[in-house]
C-alpha cells in the first residue's frame, strides 16, 4: 500500500503504518531536538553536517548565534566543527575524525561566545595536528591562491573566496578561504589542505 508521511508529505509503499522510509523534514527535527539545549551527541549523525543541515541550525529560532569553525578540507560543504547558542549557553562542537561522532570540546554561558570560540580553536588546532602528525614545514610549500572560485551550495552561484591566512591552521597544514553568499545573506567559509590550493 501506498501511504503519505506526515511529516514531509512524500509518499511512499509500505506494508504497515510505522514511518518506513528516511524522512528529511525527521532527520531535520532530530538535529534541531540535539542541539536544542544541552547537547545530545547521540541524536546527532555520526558524520559531519551537510551545507543544507548547518543552515537549519541557522534559521531555527531555538538555536541562537551558531558560526562554522571548520569544513571538511576538499569538500567545502561538509562542516566538522562549529560553535553554537542555546538556552543561555555556548558550546563548541566537532566530528572526530575517525569516528564521525561529535564531541563537545567546550561550553560557556551566553556571554562566554568568545572566551567559547577561543578554546574551540585551540582543541581543534591540537586535534588537527594530532591527525595530521605534527607542523607542516612550511619551506617546503609553495605560495597557495590568493582567491578561489566556488559553486555555492546555498544560492547555486559561483562565488569567489579570499584565502584567509592563519599562521596556525597553516602550521597543521591548512589554509582557510573566506566569502559571502549575498543571496542568502550568509558568510562562506572553506577550508583546504596546502596542497590543494598550491599554485599551479
Amino acid at each position: 500500500m501506498v501511504r503519505e508521511c506526515e511529516a514531509c508529505g512524500e509518499e511512499f509503499a509500505t506494508l504497515s503504518r510505522l514511518r518506513l522510509h528516511d524522512c528529511p523534514e525527521q532527520e531535520k527535527e532530530e538535529l534541531l531536538v540535539g542541539l536544542s539545549g544541552e547537547p545530545d551527541v547521540d541524536a546527532l549523525p555520526d558524520r559531519p553536517l551537510t551545507e543544507e543541515e548547518f543552515q537549519v541550525l541557522q534559521n531555527d529560532e531555538r538555536i541562537g548565534r551558531v558560526k562554522e569553525v571548520l569544513s571538511a578540507p576538499g569538500t567545502g560543504s561538509k562542516v566538522i566543527s562549529f560553535i553554537y547558542e542555546a538556552e543561555e549557553m555556548v558550546f563548541g562542537m566537532h566530528s572526530d575524525h575517525d569516528t564521525g561522532d561529535w564531541i563537545v570540546t567546550t561550553r560557556g554561558g551566553a556571554s562566554e561566545f568568545e572566551r567559547v570560540e577561543d578554546r574551540h580553536d585551540e582543541w581543534v588546532s591540537k586535534d588537527i595536528e594530532r591527525v595530521t602528525g605534527g607542523s607542516v614545514d612550511m619551506d617546503n610549500v609553495g605560495p597557495v591562491k590568493d582567491e578561489l572560485t566556488i559553486n555555492c551550495g546555498l544560492c547555486g552561484d559561483e562565488h569567489v573566496l579570499k584565502a584567509d591566512p592563519n599562521k596556525q591552521m597553516a602550521e597543521i597544514g591548512l589554509m582557510e578561504y573566506t566569502g559571502y553568499c549575498e543571496g542568502e545573506g550568509e558568510p562562506l567559509v572553506r577550508t583546504y589542505s596546502l596542497d590543494e590550493v598550491v599554485k599551479d
